[in-house]
């Protein structure tokens, strides 16, 4: 069985790479990797400048460029992957419960209190609340997070989430 050999970076202290049997390199965005096609990860490895002029001898070593990327554990690289992943999750479930919060505030659904739904990615455990997806406290905003646990189950567990469990209490 061949076991692949990943290593983990941060560049720039906000953006998560991953470089795979030493030359595969992808770049995390929006909960998924991608083919890294502009080399940001190698140029960063080797200090490649492209500011230089292509006969500068500070081109290729630029310790600046490489002081950029920052070399993480399994841990380390995970921990950011679950909140990289939770924050596009979120920015997702807001932009959905926006386009559907006139309607419900016309007509609400039902009062809830208590809502939350918990879950487990990467081997961490996270829980969300109405106020996570800029929903108040008030048993109609809850009620309304309720009306969509489904949605936000459905996509944590495309996500990679396990032990989803989401909860509420009609008030």
């Amino acid at each position: 069985m061949k076991t692949t050999d990943i290593k983990y970076y941060l560049i720039r202290g906000r953006k998560l790479a991953k470089r795979e049997d030493g030359y595969h390199c992808y770049l995390f965005k929006d909960g998924e990797w991608f083919w890294d096609e502009k080399n940001v990860l190698n140029d960063r490895l080797i200090g490649y400048d492209s500011d230089e002029p292509d006969d500068s001898p500070y081109k290729i070593g630029n310790s600046c460029v490489m002081n950029e990327i920052e070399e993480l554990t399994f841990e380390e690289a995970m921990r950011i992957l679950n909140e990289k992943t939770i924050e596009f999750l979120i920015r997702k479930w807001k932009e959905d419960l926006l386009e559907a919060k006139p309607a419900w505030n016309k007509r609400p659904g039902w009062p809830a209190k208590s809502v939350e739904t918990s879950f487990i990615l990467n081997g961490m455990k996270y829980t969300l609340v109405p106020e996570d997806l800029d929903l108040t406290d008030d048993c109609w905003d809850q009620g309304l997070m309720e009306s969509f646990q489904g949605i936000l189950r459905e996509d944590l567990e495309q996500y990679g989430a396990t032990s989803v469990c989401n909860s509420g209490f009609i008030d």
